[in-house]
């Protein structure tokens, strides 16, 4: 083998005019198996950063009732009913009062209603991306629902469900595609 050739062999191997050679079907599933994980890892993490956001914004509204904060002006900044504002409070009776102004607390709580808002829309973002790389792999029939299903830890009905209708994403999944 010469270094030419080599060289060739490092970088990635023959280009059929200019394509990467077509994947064979494990190296499809392999690459689909990868991609989903991906996305159920980033979509558990975002879950789990939802919850503990949702349980400090709880916290922070109990204590700023506590502070004597009005429950309208909490209501209108968290956008919940006074009654759950009310609720809220109920929760957290052990509280002690902070000294913060109510504006401060109002400000507190609309930069952590501005994240969990974020992380609300990157959670629906992700899971937008899984539903069309579900699509592209029930469509090219790459796996079946209920390996899908094992891999995504969603019902097999609940799949064919989501991707009803979904059109697959070529460039958002290009190792998927199947050429021949």
């Amino acid at each position: 083998m010469t270094g030419h050739q080599g060289a060739r062999a490092v970088t990635g191997g023959y280009r059929h005019r200019g394509r990467r050679a077509p994947q064979t079907p494990d190296q499809q599933r392999t690459e689909l198996s990868r991609l989903l994980a991906d996305k159920q890892g980033a979509i558990r993490f975002r879950s789990s950063r939802i919850r503990d956001l949702s349980a400090s914004l709880n916290q922070m509204v109990a204590q700023a009732l506590r502070d004597g904060v009005p429950v309208t002006a909490l209501s209108r900044t968290t956008q919940l009913s006074t009654w759950t504002v009310r609720r809220t409070r109920l929760a957290f009776d052990d509280l002690q009062p902070t000294g913060l102004s109510p504006a401060e607390h109002l400000r507190l709580i609309s930069r952590l209603l501005h994240e969990l808002t974020a992380l609300e829309e990157s959670k629906a973002a992700v899971e937008e991306e899984r539903r069309h790389l579900l699509a592209s792999a029930s469509k090219q029939r790459i796996m079946d629902d209920f390996e899908l299903a094992s891999l995504t830890g969603l019902r097999p009905e609940h799949i064919r469900k989501i991707t009803r209708g979904v059109p697959p994403r070529p460039r958002t999944v290009p190792a998927l595609r199947r050429e021949g």
